[in-house]
């Protein structure tokens, strides 16, 4: 990570009438999970807390159910609804095996024998709890094949001990079961096999496997082969049609992409987490282009369903027209969580683009920084109005102020197609918020309990800080509630989005992105 400038600002200042409205009152309640007290920052529920991973429903072949002896085993559920923050617990877990009670991560270091009927307690922050559907693990080697690039397709069995080369033997040459773990070196994709151009697929619709994992601890790059002016990049495909729940990439580094890197169609489960994507070429406009991409149907009609990227960062991206790290459309209960999105080049849609016909999109506790694009936007068009569903929550994204540039644009292109709900609340944003074209057809929107912190010069004349950029010709589908705004000469934010001074004291877990530890 390149070095950042961040000086704080000389001094910090409380305005004179702090633009919030109908402060609320401060309450504690009894901790969850016991120890101490959790803040009580008012807020309601959206959705029914609920886990879309593990769920009763998983295949019997997910990657959850499975651990090779003496190799650590390491997931993390996904959680929608309720009232965040969470609190995790373990039931009939194994001997070892732990649980971050803030995050959920599990990790068992040293699995050998099998563990059955494990499930996981999630409570959140008003004491509303569920817990999963139970799951078993099977220790063994049996379903597990090793690869290296020092390694050998001819000679070797793909044993941990001789391991195969490429990802080509990977593709061709194991079950639809089989979960393949690679280890330190970098693998080129174009020794796969390639149609339509530069795409390789993947998936039981194919007869070929579905789930990459790295070694523990090393570093595993997949190169996708762009070089500007001399190749494209090659594009995974996951095509499922909504028949595999076993996508599952962890821990891999993804460099060299152009237009899709990583595409779902249709595949309910799908997750990515722990993934790295760096150093992309531009895409080209009209193709949804994206790092990772997800496209089905019209609205609601074959939707991906319950899919998670996690602990995930995008970095160095070079976007052309209508370029993305995330785009999404037609997924129902999508999780993106907990990633990190920095150093992108001006000229594209957002980091996060919520497109069309999904429903129950959730985008949470994710970062920002050196951004020459929104952090997050969409249009989230052909949408019936108060129909499709998402929330955008406990952010923390930094963009820069400019004609034209906002940190989070909500109906980038300005299209007059109806609009989705969207709650935008309990985020931290340095740099212009903008909602276009607001009218009968759109939302309604809410946002409550945010901190902006931007230039007023492009401020609404309403004093929100939430700029319109076209006339509105029904302010009322927007409600703001609660919002701590400011300039940055106010001294609201120190340098890493964090409230300081008198804000912090009279503001902390009650504004903004932070949440107690």
């Amino acid at each position: 990570m390149r070095p950042r400038d961040r000086r704080p600002s000389a001094s910090w200042g409380y305005p004179s009438v702090p633009q919030i409205m109908n402060q609320m009152i401060v309450r504690h309640v009894p901790a969850i999970g016991g120890g101490g007290e959790l803040f009580d920052w008012g807020g309601t529920q959206r959705y029914t807390l609920e886990f879309t991973r593990p769920h009763s429903s998983m295949d019997a072949n997910d990657r959850w159910t499975a651990a090779y002896p003496g190799l650590e085993y390491n997931v993390r559920p996904g959680v929608i609804g309720g009232v965040y923050p969470f609190r995790y617990s373990l039931n009939n877990a194994p001997s070892g095996m732990t649980i971050d009670a803030a995050t959920g991560e599990i990790t068992w270091p040293n699995p050998q024998t099998t563990a059955s009927n494990i499930s996981i307690t999630v409570e959140d922050t008003k004491g509303t709890s569920v817990t999963s559907a139970t799951w078993s693990i099977t220790v063994a080697t049996t379903r597990f094949k090793f690869f290296s690039p020092s390694g050998d397709n001819t000679t070797g069995d793909g044993s941990l001990g001789s391991p195969w080369q490429t990802l080509g033997k990977f593709q061709s040459s194991t079950s639809t079961t089989t979960i393949g773990i690679f280890r330190t070196g970098t693998f080129i994709t174009d020794d796969c096999d390639i149609v339509d151009g530069r795409s390789t697929r993947w998936g039981t619709a194919l007869s070929r496997p579905s789930i990459f994992l790295a070694y523990p601890g090393e570093t595993v790059v997949f190169d996708h082969g762009y070089v500007e002016g001399v190749s494209e990049g090659v594009e995974f495909d996951f095509v499922e049609n909504g028949g595999s729940p076993r996508v599952y990439l962890d821990g891999l580094t993804h460099t060299k992409g152009h237009n899709k890197t990583i595409r779902s169609f249709l595949n309910h489960n799908f997750c990515i987490r722990r993934g790295i994507f760096h150093d992309y070429g531009p895409g080209t406009g009209g193709l949804n282009s994206a790092a990772i991409d997800w496209e089905s149907g019209g609205f609601l009609s074959g939707t991906s369903n319950r899919d998670t990227v996690q602990d995930c960062e995008f970095y160095n991206q070079v976007y052309g027209t209508g370029n993305c790290a995330l785009k999404i459309y037609a997924t129902l209960k999508l999780l993106i969580e907990d990633c990190l999105f920095r150093d992108f080049d001006a000229g594209s849609e957002a980091a996060v683009a919520y497109k069309s016909g999904g429903d129950q999109i959730t985008v949470r506790g994710c970062r920002s920084h050196d951004m020459l694009t929104p952090s997050y936007g969409g249009n989230q068009n052909n949408m019936p109005t108060g129909t499709c569903d998402g929330e955008v929550c406990f952010n923390n994204f930094e963009g820069p102020e400019g004609s034209g540039f906002s940190t989070v644009i909500i109906n980038h292109d300005g299209e007059v197609f109806d609009q989705g709900q969207l709650h935008v609340y309990r985020n931290t944003v340095r740099g212009g918020v903008t909602f276009w074209f607001l009218d009968s057809n759109d939302g309604p929107y809410t946002s409550q309990q945010n901190v902006f912190v931007n230039d007023t010069t492009n401020d609404n004349p309403d004093g929100s800080h939430i700029n319109h950029l076209q006339a509105a010709e029904d302010i009322s589908r927007l409600t703001v509630i609660d919002d701590l705004t400011g300039v940055a000469a106010d001294g609201i934010l120190d340098a890493n989005g964090l409230l300081q001074g008198a804000y912090r004291t009279t503001y902390l877990y009650m504004r903004g992105h932070e949440v107690p530890s």
